[in-house]
């Protein structure tokens, strides 16, 4: 989704561990998702030739033990578990599989590594079902933390099913036991407010990877459980410029529409023009069309591959970073299944600009579009932003019909230039 922006979470990550060691807490939770990890990988789409698992194996354990370090460093106890979204094989060869219970501030701290089963509803089996009731059954002194991805109370199933299958029953047995003093839960992005019942609190998290980057510390006390939120940043009140890029042959070659991520090669000079654009303060929104999906070329999940991969080789070239990523699978009379027939969002349409400038809080007045085809400067002039054409991917193809169309429009070779010329307008 581009309003959780994964390839910018190990710095803000770090900062938020280095606020929440000022706080003097006891211990830090992490109730899951701790990568969001595409489901074409760890069940690959068969003879495919455009997702090696061996290489985003490698990448994930690398992203794994990176959190792993910045927890570590805090030198503060931790206890992290599977979501949804993880790739469970990968997480467990960087996190103690077995670090099931910890007994932190005179708590009893459990966790319980549950999954999603038919029809994405969440369901706790054997060995956890188990690890649950004998905790439950458990008399005396201390009491216990249960941590879990998935919510048990309230019922949140509206359009997803967040919450387990058996969550009345779960929520009854945790209150009739005596023995459980706080439930946290993840998977939820928005959170819930924390709800006391019958001296058992429980709580959702917020996502962290959306901004503004909450998190939440909870007290326990002789009076009960208080909850109070913190945030990396203040949710920003002035809308910011954006540039808006196609991606194939504007940021990449085209190797990669019809063929995955392993083809994904980047334009030369594309890193540091971004680079660029991060440094003046422009927000970078990939704003491209993705027919290949809706004419049965790849899984949408490939997709989510190849925006990944795209992110990893910038950052690693310059450090330039992509604030979000907007595709639209449509493909009119080519769809090989009717979902993939609507092209409200697809170029020329303005329809994921003006979602971006609604999701980021963008300044169309003050932006730009930047792409090689037609179509990328029809979708920005419906949204009122000032187009530029690229001499790469399409580009050659398409200027003589962008010229007609747009007397006054920009033409520049690469990426490069036109991020110069932007730059230039603005007098920097």
């Amino acid at each position: 989704m581009p309003i959780r922006q994964s390839r910018l979470m190990a710095d803000h990550f770090a900062q938020a561990l280095k606020h929440i060691k000022e706080q003097q807490v006891d211990m830090i939770a992490i109730t899951g998702d701790l990568l969001d990890v595409p489901y074409s990988l760890y069940l690959p789409t068969p003879g495919f030739e455009g997702v090696d698992p061996a290489y985003w194996d490698v990448a994930a354990e690398a992203d794994y033990r990176l959190v792993r370090d910045l927890l570590d460093a805090t030198a503060l106890p931790y206890m992290v578990l599977p979501g949804n979204h993880d790739w469970d094989a990968v997480m467990w060869r960087v996190f103690d599989p077995q670090d099931n219970l910890q007994i932190v501030a005179g708590r009893r701290v459990v966790r319980f590594c549950d999954h999603e089963h038919r029809g994405n509803v969440p369901r706790r089996f054997h060995p956890q079902r188990t690890q649950w009731l004998d905790e439950l059954a458990r008399t005396g002194e201390p009491r216990q933390i249960h941590l879990q991805h998935y919510v048990i109370t309230p019922e949140l199933n509206e359009g997803y099913p967040y919450s387990y299958g058996e969550a009345k029953t779960m929520h009854q047995q945790i209150i009739n036991s005596g023995q459980v003093e706080l439930c946290l839960s993840g998977h939820y992005h928005r959170g819930t407010e924390l709800i006391q019942d019958n001296g058992v609190y429980f709580s959702t998290c917020s996502a962290f990877c959306e901004a503004p980057y909450p998190w939440r510390i909870y007290e326990i006390n002789q009076t009960g459980v208080t909850m109070t939120e913190h945030a990396l940043q203040e949710k920003p009140t002035t809308p910011r410029p954006a540039v808006f890029l196609d991606r194939d042959g504007v940021i990449n070659d085209m190797a990669s529409y019809h063929h995955g991520p392993e083809r994904m090669q980047l334009l030369p000079g594309a890193a540091q023009a971004i680079r660029d654009l991060n440094d003046a303060g422009f927000a970078v929104v990939v704003v491209t069309n993705q027919s290949c999906i809706g004419q049965g070329y790849v899984p949408v999940n490939v997709v989510h591959c190849v925006n990944d991969r795209m992110c990893r080789l910038l950052q690693q070239e310059s450090g330039a970073q992509i604030d979000a990523v907007y595709y639209a699978s449509g493909t009119d009379q080519h769809a090989v299944l009717p979902i993939f027939q609507d092209t409200t969002e697809n170029k020329p349409n303005p329809t994921l600009l003006f979602r971006a400038q609604q999701e980021l809080n963008l300044d169309l007045s003050a932006s730009w579009m930047i792409g090689d085809r037609l179509t990328d400067a029809q979708a920005a002039q419906a949204a009122n932003v000032p187009p530029i054409l690229v001499r790469t991917g399409s580009g050659p193809q398409n200027e003589n019909a962008y010229r007609s169309a747009f007397p006054n429009g920009v033409v520049t070779d690469d990426l490069s230039s036109a991020v110069g010329e932007i730059l230039r307008l603005r007098g920097e």
